[in-house]
């Protein structure tokens, strides 16, 4: 019985500061964004709204698959069906197997089809293995695409493998210095901006300042010592050591 009640009260106790971690949440989130407390239920204008929007998005995606359906199934047969990339091949008027052939009769082309295709999708795209499946697709695609046209079948497919982890490496560039910018410009607004404390914010998942009060206390001393071991290493000058602790000292006060 002991134990039971031991067990109780631990989990009692997590389940408060979870209630009461996620309440901050909420209040810092509803001072930042503006918005009160609203009550949405499936009866709402807003649910509704939403199944609306969803509705409108099935229907257009529906109407882009009627224009080419032999694509589509040409596609899916050969397991280089993206919903993307299928997108982009009938913007172009690409609707059929023939069409790949007599429409894409450059590199050129190919390469503009494939870098729309790696930038629209990676956008929607956060884990490793969706990306990699999604190069295997487009390599796959554009091997397809040169087996049918003779002017293509010269170009190194080595090559090609090389260019699309470039766009894939500069759209994730992209994404990450879009994500920093929030929290950089709050650090240098505060006048305690390192690069070395930016990075190590951004690495642990911190993109902007509420983000920071929601920390655990382990969590924050990882991250502060993590930055002042690699900052140190760098500076060799007292004054310039002292800086850093100072910059340090006084993120954590704004914490």
């Amino acid at each position: 019985a002991f134990v039971e009640r031991v067990k109780s009260i631990k989990e009692t106790t997590a389940r408060q500061r979870l209630e009461k971690k996620l309440k901050k949440l909420e209040k810092i989130w509803r001072k930042e964004s503006g918005a009160k407390t609203t009550s949405i239920t499936k009866h709402s204008g807003a649910a509704s709204s939403d199944a609306q929007s969803q509705n409108v998005a099935d229907n257009a995606e529906s109407k882009l698959y009627e224009q080419a359906p032999e694509l589509k199934d040409y596609m899916r047969k050969n397991q280089i069906f993206d919903k993307h990339l299928f997108e982009i091949l009938v913007e172009q008027g690409i609707k059929s197997e023939e069409d790949l052939t007599v429409k894409i009769d450059s590199k050129t082309k190919l390469d503009e089809i494939l870098q729309q295709a790696m930038v629209k999708r990676t956008a929607d795209i956060k884990d490793m293995q969706s990306r990699q499946r999604l190069e295997k697709t487009l390599t796959k695609f554009g091997k397809i695409v040169r087996s049918k046209n003779e002017k293509l079948k010269e170009t190194s497919i080595v090559d090609d493998e090389k260019q699309l982890k470039t766009w894939q490496s500069d759209k994730e560039q992209q994404i990450a210095e879009s994500e920093s910018k929030v929290i950089k410009e709050w650090l240098q607004k505060e006048n305690i901006f390192m690069k070395e404390l930016l990075e190590g914010l951004v690495n642990n998942g911190v993109i902007s300042p509420f983000q920071i009060e929601l920390l655990e206390e382990s969590e924050f001393d990882e991250i502060v010592r993590q930055v002042r071991v690699e900052r140190l290493s760098n500076v060799k000058d007292l004054t310039a050591r002292q800086n850093v602790d100072k910059i340090l000292i006084k993120f954590e006060k704004i914490w």
